[in-house]
Parts: structure tokens; C-alpha cells; sequence
């Protein structure tokens, strides 16, 4: 059980730290069940199938990415999207405003799902759990431009967040979850 369950989460957790493109995990499977069927050592074999249970588990990881399901909101953004927000970490004070991660709820009235790293002007009435209706464009974070340095869009893919969104005042409103649902105010 050891030699199966140990080199799938090996494989996962691969996964998770590096991306894989699809044409690693299909060729190690396709060289892997070829080694395993015509291997004829008994070691030659357990190294093979470790080897393909660590495919697996980098495939089965790549399978459950937020960004590969078809309901992620980057599937449906245009760049003139509605987006209907709603706050999932306490929002953090910087030098021009908040900062905080957003679950994305509607994209132009569609369900959609992912988060987006939030950054708002001023200091808002903006608090963990609410929900808000804003309409600006997604930026793909900047990573590393030299060696060793922090990358924060690593920091960010490991939260499985793929994108930031900037938002002025007039951008967004905020709104109220109700018994009968979500009811938005007028534009902040």
C-alpha cells in the first residue's frame, strides 16, 4: 500500500509546487505502462509502477486545478465584465488603500467560481463575508525578475489565485445578502 500511496501524494504534491504541462503527464504514463509491461525484473517493475503512480498523482492534481474547470471566471471575463465579489480574507491596510482575496461569485450575471486578490482604494466599508458588484479589468500579477527573489505570482498560484483586480472609487458597489438574495446599492 506504502509504494502505491506514497509516490501518488509525491505526485500531487509535485504538482501543487510546479506546473506540469499536460504532454509530461501523458508521455510518462504512455513510457511508463510501456517499461511496466515488458519489463521482466521484479525491481525493474517496482520502480516502474512507483513511477507511474507518481504520473498519476501529477495528472490527478492537474485534473482538480480551479483555472481547468470551465466555470472558472477567466473562461467567461471579457474585458468589460461585471463581476459580482465577495471578500474571503480579512482585508489588509496598504499604502493607497485595502487588500484583501475575493471569491468570484458572477461574471456578467453567470456563475463562476475562483478567487482574485482584491485591491481597493481608500478605506472602504469593505470586512470578510461581503459581497460586493465590480466592474474593472483582471491583471496577471509579475513574478520574479531576478534569482532568489520573493515571486508573488507564486505566492499567489499557490493560493489558487490566478489574478488581481484594481479597483478605483466608482468602480464597485457594495452589496446586501438578504433572505430573498443579493441586493446591491448604488455605485461607491
Amino acid at each position: 500500500l506504502a509504494t502505491l500511496v506514497v509516490p501518488l501524494m509525491a505526485g500531487i504534491w509535485m504538482a501543487d509546487q510546479a506546473a506540469f504541462g499536460w504532454w509530461w503527464v501523458a508521455m510518462t504514463v504512455a513510457a511508463l505502462m510501456g517499461m511496466v509491461l515488458t519489463s521482466r525484473s521484479a525491481w525493474g517493475t517496482a520502480v516502474c509502477r512507483m513511477a507511474l503512480w507518481l504520473g498519476l498523482g501529477v495528472m490527478l492534481s492537474e485534473l482538480h486545478q480551479p483555472l481547468r474547470q470551465p466555470s472558472h471566471y477567466t473562461h467567461l471575463a471579457q474585458p468589460d465584465s461585471r463581476y459580482r465579489l465577495e471578500v474571503v480574507s480579512p482585508p489588509q491596510t496598504t499604502r493607497k488603500g485595502q487588500k484583501m482575496e475575493a471569491k468570484v461569485l458572477l461574471v456578467d450575471g453567470v456563475s463562476a467560481t475562483g478567487k482574485v486578490m482584491l485591491f481597493v482604494d481608500g478605506k472602504g466599508p469593505l470586512r470578510f463575508g461581503r459581497v460586493l458588484e465590480a466592474q474593472s479589468r483582471l491583471v496577471l500579477p509579475s513574478g520574479s525578475e531576478n534569482p532568489y527573489q520573493f515571486d508573488y505570482a507564486r505566492y499567489l498560484r499557490h493560493k489558487k489565485i490566478t489574478h488581481q483586480m484594481f479597483l478605483h472609487e466608482g468602480d464597485w458597489r457594495l452589496c446586501d445578502t438578504m433572505m430573498g438574495g443579493i441586493r446591491c446599492r448604488a455605485m461607491a
